[in-house]
């Protein structure tokens, strides 16, 4: 099992791919990114599979082993 596999299976988010993981003495570090073909927009609440932004958010969560 690939450590990103291990991270996903972990979180058992729906939709969610663990792209890659950095590990620091202090800090794990995942990049991840949805997959889905489709949202409803916070506008209008319709279904779109169009695109218009990025959001990068930057998550803390309880300590994992003191990181």
């Amino acid at each position: 099992m690939q450590e990103t596999d291990f991270y996903q299976l972990l979180l058992s988010l729906p939709d969610l791919v663990v792209n890659s993981v950095e590990l620091t003495s202090r800090r794990i570090t995942l990049h991840r990114h949805l997959y889905t073909s489709q949202q409803n927009c916070p506008h209008c609440l319709k279904p779109t599979s169009q695109v218009n932004q990025y959001t990068q958010r930057e998550v803390r969560d309880l300590d994992i082993s003191g990181r």
